[in-house]
């Protein structure tokens, strides 16, 4: 009852505040000056980064799967940590065409999200040792993990990416370029060509065993 009624709560604070975080973004980019660059689905503060979201506690709102008001080819970098696996697919690929619109021609957008393929292949057992450090990561953090099937349930249902869309290499790649991007690139964490792209993804080692971070041109 009372995750419920939080809910409500959330779901009334976040229809109030999203017409006055689209007034702030809108106000943001209108006096913004230098490289213009847009982070999706964040709270956090972040020196150089417009950061954006559609929860309640967004300073600025940008619902990414609709048309965004930077303007075309306006945007020099685009940054996703953790959130294109929250939205469904047709939703997915509006957000990739929208941000290859935003974005100048040569910008980068750069996006992080579970990988599919690397938590089937420790459920599988190729990597005992990197299994048990996501295990141990799991149970930290105060999640159930008691047998290997919990490297699938835990990122994958937990945090709510059911609703979303799950990937592996091979198909962010493919939805990358469906919505134009060239250039396509898989990343370590926290590595980048771009300076700018650099150590933006906080990650223990054991989560990045099970992270998929892609780079691609506008």
């Amino acid at each position: 009852m009372r995750a419920g009624v939080k809910g409500i709560v959330k779901a009334a604070i976040t229809a109030a505040n999203s017409p006055i975080g689209r007034r702030r973004l809108e106000r943001a980019l209108a006096t913004h000056s230098g490289p213009l660059r847009i982070e999706l689905g964040s709270n956090a503060r972040r020196s150089g980064w417009v950061v954006t979201n559609v929860s309640w506690r967004a300073r600025y709102h940008l619902d990414a799967a609709q048309p965004w008001p930077t303007g075309p080819a306006a945007v020099d970098l685009v940054f996703a940590d953790n959130m294109i696996e929250h939205l469904p697919l047709a939703a997915g690929r509006a957000a990739l065409r929208h941000a290859h619109t935003a974005l100048r021609p040569g910008g980068t957008i750069r996006l992080a999200t579970p990988d599919v393929e690397a938590a089937v292949r420790l459920y599988l057992g190729q990597n005992h040792e990197q299994a048990e450090a996501v295990m141990d990561m799991h149970r930290r953090a105060g999640r159930v993990a008691e047998h290997p099937v919990d490297l699938l349930r835990v990122p994958f249902n937990e945090h709510g990416h059911h609703v979303g869309y799950l990937f592996d290499e091979a198909s962010l790649a493919a939805e990358l370029k469906a919505a134009g991007f060239h250039g396509i690139r898989r990343c370590e964490a926290g590595a980048s060509e771009t300076p700018e792209l650099r150590g933006l993804e906080n990650r223990t080692d054991a989560e990045a065993f099970i992270q998929l971070i892609m780079e691609a041109d506008a």
